[in-house]
């Protein structure tokens, strides 16, 4: 038998009936209905909000095909228009998309148990209108993207005692190493100025299309990204935790993790490594720190390279490598919700070609808006690239964006 599920006003988690709260519930609402219906064209329009709270709560009935599996609803919706100068007079324009720090999506997540100690939980996550970079002119019909991208498919079975294991796409044990921030600036993800412009061009001195575009020469360096893989998570110990995965790709990562308080600072701290030798040849090494004092001061540093054996092997091209520092300052100065700004600088090398140099600073204030789940956020970027033999103009940025979570 399929059993509702009641959503609660004011968000999408969901509380599970049995037959006999359905039956009673169904009644209450029902007599509610009648009543109110009666009161409002006795009593006039003053008793109105009662039926209509009555309709409102019934219309909110969704059912699932297990008593035993409880299930959740989340999202977000993240929009950004972007100003880009790239040097060239007359070529300054604007572009409306999906933010790439966050892309809008959509979870459906579940959660049920084998025994008092194992729970399995599962998690479907889909992007919606995922530019991925996208900066051409929309198509008619208001679309950026693809339409829908498959961020995440997978189950995890939790024991209380021995840890987390993992199976499906998802993120890996190093995914993420070299984006741990904890400014809680998203428009200012660690090493990701790149993402929301990355297939703007520089262009030569002379105004041509040079053919190197910022993603093709900032990249974050964070391992291999989400993979289809298998995962272990070892449990908390003293604010410690180690992970494992293979990836369907034939990808090795490890990571260890560290997220605590020392003297009144936040602090999270990862580092990893990966292994890609039987797919395309590549292991990155990296690590970071980002830590937030209690006054709202804080700071992020990482630090990332990779071991390029083919292009060694080829032309003897040169590892990449790359840092970065930020500075923040967060905190509520209005009941509005809390103000951050964020002031970073890159430093990256050898990307596209052996000898690049790229450097990018960059500056993010966000606001948060407590009443409506709202980030509202503005963010500036300077991305300078030097190449020998060659003279780019410096591309520079402005951006807006918003993302109202559920």
């Amino acid at each position: 038998m399929q059993m509702p599920f009641l959503l609660q006003e004011g968000c999408l988690g969901v509380e599970t009936l049995t037959e006999e709260d359905t039956m009673i519930r169904t009644s209450v609402f029902s007599r509610a209905a009648i009543m109110a219906g009666a009161a409002f064209f006795v009593f006039g329009i003053g008793t109105s909000d009662v039926a209509l709270a009555a309709e409102k709560k019934g219309a909110k009935i969704i059912t699932s095909s297990s008593d035993k599996v409880k299930v959740r609803i989340t999202g977000q919706i993240s929009r950004t228009a972007n100003y880009i100068d790239d040097g060239s007079p007359g070529s300054s324009r604007m572009r409306y998309m999906d933010s790439n720090y966050s892309s809008s999506r959509f979870r459906i997540l579940t959660s049920s148990k084998i025994t008092s100690d194992i729970k399995v939980n599962g998690r479907m996550e889909i992007a919606v209108d995922d530019a991925r970079n996208f900066q051409g002119v929309a198509a008619f019909g208001g679309r950026t993207g693809n339409d829908f991208q498959t961020r995440k498919m997978e189950l995890y079975f939790t024991h209380k005692q021995f840890g987390r294991v993992w199976i499906g796409a998802g993120t890996t044990a190093a995914d993420g190493i070299m984006n741990n921030g904890i400014s809680g600036v998203y428009a200012a993800l660690p090493a990701g100025d790149g993402l929301d412009v990355g297939g703007i061009n520089f262009r030569n001195a002379d105004g041509s299309n040079s053919g190197a575009t910022i993603l093709g020469t900032f990249t974050d360096f964070d391992f291999f990204g989400r993979q289809t893989r298998v995962m272990y998570d070892t449990p908390v110990i003293a604010g410690f935790m180690a992970s494992v995965s293979h990836s369907d790709e034939q990808i090795w990562e490890a990571s260890l993790n560290y997220s605590g308080t020392i003297l009144d600072t936040k602090v999270k701290a990862r580092i990893g490594y990966g292994d890609a030798s039987l797919s395309d040849n590549r292991d990155f090494a990296g690590g970071s720190i980002s830590a937030v004092h209690s006054s709202g001061l804080g700071a992020t540093f990482n630090l990332g390279a990779t071991n390029e054996d083919v292009r060694d092997q080829t032309n003897g091209a040169e590892d990449r490598f790359g840092w970065q520092i930020q500075g923040h300052f967060g905190r509520k100065f209005t009941e509005l919700g809390k103000s951050t700004i964020v002031g970073s600088f890159w430093y990256i090398e050898n990307v596209a070609q052996s000898g690049d140099i790229g450097k990018a600073t960059a500056v993010t204030f966000q606001q948060n808006v407590d009443a409506a789940a709202l980030q509202l956020w503005a963010k500036y970027i300077n991305f300078d690239l030097n190449r020998p033999g060659s003279d780019f103009d410096d591309i520079n940025t402005f951006s807006v964006g918003a993302r109202v979570k559920f």
